[in-house]
Order: structure tokens, then sequence, then C-alpha cells
């Protein structure tokens, strides 16, 4: 998916940002910026919700007219859901459409995949919603390993206590599926490659042409 880019500043603000690797940073200057539940409400510092703004480079329509623009006043929701901090960093949770529902629990994939990129062992990874007779949807990871002895030890128990150690119970991936052919570039080519990912490594789950070994059963 990528890091939205709302923020602005020279070193000293890179130094702050470098403290909070997964926040987008501060709204820059000339951006209007709000955050909205379902009901066009502002949302409270550190509650999530939907992203609006607007600024000289705002996406204005689409070329297709049938496309429709959501907007509260002048500012344009711009897809993406997330939430300020106490010290007015963004933090983007995913695309709106991304959320999925465990349990009743709202889940971002992408909070679990930023968990993820720092666990030693893994290459590249990628996560998403699958359906779930119980919980509706659950949370699923396909993993490359890295080519070092971490990687080589890494395993599904590994992954899911990682997960716990760091987010709520309902975002720890029931199903972990190792996979064993190169990482895309997801951050070249955006959230088309990571679902790419997903759809290579489901087949190549299903037809055990890597070797995809591991999982827990629904």
């Amino acid at each position: 998916m990528g890091r939205r880019n709302f923020g602005g500043g020279g070193w000293p603000l890179w130094r702050r940002v470098a403290q909070h690797p997964t926040t987008s940073g501060p709204i820059c200057t000339g951006t209007d910026f709000i955050i909205l539940d379902e009901n066009d409400r502002p949302c409270p510092t550190g509650t999530q919700g939907r992203i609006f703004c607007y600024n000289t480079v705002t996406l204005r329509g689409y070329t297709d007219p049938n496309i429709p623009m959501t907007q509260y006043g002048h500012l344009i929701q711009i897809g993406d859901r997330g939430y300020l901090d106490e010290n007015g960093f963004l933090f983007v949770l995913g695309h709106a459409d991304d959320m999925i529902i465990v349990g009743g629990e709202n889940v971002y994939p992408r909070s679990v995949e930023e968990v993820l990129e720092e666990m030693p062992g893994i290459a590249d990874m990628y996560a998403g919603g699958v359906e779930d007779e119980e919980t509706f949807k659950r949370i699923a990871v396909w993993v490359v390993r890295s080519d070092d002895y971490a990687g080589q030890n890494l395993t599904t128990e590994a992954i899911q206590n990682w997960v716990l150690d760091r987010l709520a119970a309902h975002s720890v991936p029931r199903d972990v599926h190792f996979c064993g052919f190169p990482s895309p570039h997801r951050h070249g080519q955006g959230h088309a490659a990571a679902t790419g990912f997903h759809r290579n490594a489901k087949v190549n789950a299903d037809e055990s042409s890597y070797g995809i070994m591991w999982g827990l059963s629904g």
C-alpha cells in the first residue's frame, strides 16, 4: 500500500517522524483536514474514521462522471481510514474497503503487515481477510521466508505470537502460509502488487508447487 504523505517540513520534523515509523506525519500547511465517523461527526483524538481533506493538489473528480465523489463541505473523502494522535500525527490504517470484521471487531490487514515487516526471518508478506464460518472473516498471512537462519526457523506459532505481543487478539492471523517464490515490489506497484501476491500465494498454496506447508485449520 505504501505510506500516505500528508506531512511536510525539515530535519527536526523527520526526526520526530522517525520515532513513529508508521505515521504519515503532521498535516502539512495549506491542507484543510478532518476525520469523520460513519455519521459525519468529527472523530476525537485517537479514534479512527474516514479521512477528508482539501488542498491545491486534491482530486477534484474522476474522468468517469458516474463515479461519485463523497464530500463534506469542500473537503473530499480520499478513500482511506486513519486517526490523529495527541501530537497531531496522522496514522493511515488502510483503504476504507480494506477493513474486515473479525468477530465484531474492525481489523486492517495493513496493520498486521506493518508489525510483521519488523520480524526477523520474513523477507516479504501479504495479509488479508478470508472467509470464516464463526467470525465472518479472519486474518490470513502469506509469508516469504528470508534466506538466513531466522527465516529457516520461522514457524506459524512464532508469527502468531509476534503479532499477539503487538496487536489485539482479533488481529492475530489464524492462517499462515509460507511461500517459496520471490517477493513482489509492493511499494513500487502499490495495492495491485500486494493483491497479486495474495492471489498467487493462494494458487500456489492450493497446488503445493512451492511447498507451502504451514497453517491453522479454521
